[in-house]
């Protein structure tokens, strides 16, 4: 089972454009909360967007995250999760065996039957998603 390897605390969402300016366009409060907050990023540079929730405990501790990236169309391009499924017992030993972090991507017209990619994520926190995605797009910008 994947672990937290890092300590990580729930966002605060006026400070994350601050921080990522490179990448961040805006930021918009769908949920005010220091526990649980609710959030959306827009993207700096892509017509895109990172639906954000976060689950922490009383002291601000980050316990669950579901970061979902979708396209302007709203179509899913990507989810980045930290999440156990023990609150689903019919979910298979293949989903639970990545648990809690994992990333899951849309399914593949005729060739991915399950649209997940069961993977012990390195990426842990936004900020690991952040900087992963402005990776991803210096790379893309670089493309021939």
């Amino acid at each position: 089972m994947a672990e937290f390897t890092q300590e990580v605390f729930t966002s605060i969402p006026g400070n994350i454009k601050n921080v990522h300016p490179e990448i961040v366009l805006d930021v918009t409060e769908d949920h005010t909360s220091a526990f649980n907050p609710k959030f959306t990023i827009k993207m700096n540079g892509w017509d895109s967007y990172l639906k954000c929730e976060e689950y922490g405990d009383k002291q601000g501790n980050l316990q669950a995250f579901f970061y979902n990236w979708y396209n302007k169309d709203h179509s899913l391009i990507m989810k980045f999760h930290n999440h156990n499924h023990e609150k689903y017992p019919d979910t298979p030993d293949a989903i639970t065996e990545f648990d809690p972090v994992h990333l899951q991507f849309p399914l593949l017209v005729g060739t991915d039957y399950e649209g997940k990619i069961r993977d012990h994520s390195i990426y842990q926190s936004l900020d690991d998603v952040l900087n992963f995605l402005r990776h991803l797009q210096w790379i893309e910008e670089r493309k021939i």
